[in-house]
């Protein structure tokens, strides 16, 4: 995972900004961020910025429509974006703010609901949709070994990692546990 990691980091511009610290974004700021200075997670809410500050993420709590506030952000400096707040609506502001008023080089936003699409698709902003991201790898994990083969995997690369595996606990109708079984 570290190799993984440094590789992406390493191909990455100097600067990616992360607008919205929900899950998706809070998660890609970790991933990227292992380099100081390498990304910037803006998000409104008070608690997503200290949480991040405790992670080594560089974080602001700032006003996702708020040009002056963006711009003392210091979003002029950034090459990439993603836009990853919950609101469809709001990401595609966020997007043309930052096509139109930083000119940001490229702006990538993760699109909620698959019928919101068209309106980036028609402004060239480049999408990501999390409902067709999430049922590709689903079906993907259904069309592949029995979801029982996947579990053992699982279970065998925790063992090799060092983590626990709460699946010991869990304990069949005759007192096994499911390893023992």
């Amino acid at each position: 995972m570290t190799i993984e990691r440094s590789s992406i980091v390493e191909s990455l511009p100097m600067s990616t900004l992360i607008i919205g610290g929900g899950h998706v974004g809070f998660a890609l700021a970790e991933r990227l961020g292992s380099r100081p200075g390498s990304v910037l997670l803006i998000d409104t809410d008070a608690g997503v910025v200290e949480r991040a500050r405790k992670r080594g993420i560089e974080a602001r709590r700032v006003e996702f429509t708020d040009v002056n506030a963006l711009r003392n952000a210091g979003v002029r400096r950034t090459d990439v974006a993603v836009v990853a707040t919950d609101r469809d609506a709001v990401n595609l502001l966020v997007a043309q703010l930052l096509r139109t008023r930083f000119d940001v080089d490229r702006v990538l936003v993760c699109v909620n609901d698959p019928r919101n699409r068209e309106p980036f698709e028609e402004l060239g902003i480049d999408t990501v949709c999390r409902a067709d991201t999430l049922s590709r790898a689903l079906a993907r994990r259904l069309s592949g070994p029995s979801l029982g083969a996947r579990r053992t995997s699982h279970v065998e690369d925790a063992d090799n990692a060092g983590g626990t595996d709460r699946t010991e606990d869990r304990r069949n109708g005759d007192g096994r546990s499911t390893r023992e079984a």
